[in-house]
């Protein structure tokens, strides 16, 4: 597995005790939970970072019942979930966005147009995508291949 190796470089890179490690750290420990039933692919490992920023963002945006944020701006609490994102980002692949997803398409000259319905136009576009091992998230194909469909 690709990503744990690279994972467990990046902790034994980093300084001791610093943010980066830290964070690194909690990623390793969630992995192994997971991988204690068997082995676990990089797919599933980008999946746990993102839950992770996910749930930091949650945190981030949480409203006590007065309507406030319950971290104000000044809080140093909300400054370490923004950088622990910043952290966890570094650890996901840089995902192609829409436009370079369309342009992969026309170039191939994928004809998600003539499909039945959505579900297998994405199907087809993914497909393509992923016979070219393009690093895309199905959300984005998804609303590329909404906008091809126009």
């Amino acid at each position: 597995m690709a990503f744990e190796e690279n994972l467990r470089s990046k902790i034994s890179a980093s300084p001791y005790s610093s943010p980066e490690r830290n964070v690194f750290k909690v990623v390793l420990g969630e992995i192994q939970q997971k991988s204690a039933s068997g082995k676990i692919s990089d797919e599933a490992c980008f999946s746990i970072v993102k839950k992770m920023m996910k749930g930091n963002e949650e945190v981030l945006t949480m409203k006590d019942s007065h309507g406030f944020l319950r971290l104000s701006e000044t809080d140093e609490r909300r400054q370490q979930y923004i950088e622990e994102n910043a952290i966890l980002s570094e650890l996901l692949p840089k995902y192609w966005d829409i436009s370079q997803i369309l342009n992969s398409l026309t170039e191939a000259q994928i004809d998600v147009k003539s499909e039945t319905n959505e579900g297998k136009a994405t199907g087809k576009a993914m497909a393509h995508l992923k016979s070219i091992n393009a690093p895309v998230e199905g959300q984005t194909v998804k609303e590329a291949v909404q906008q091809m469909r126009k």
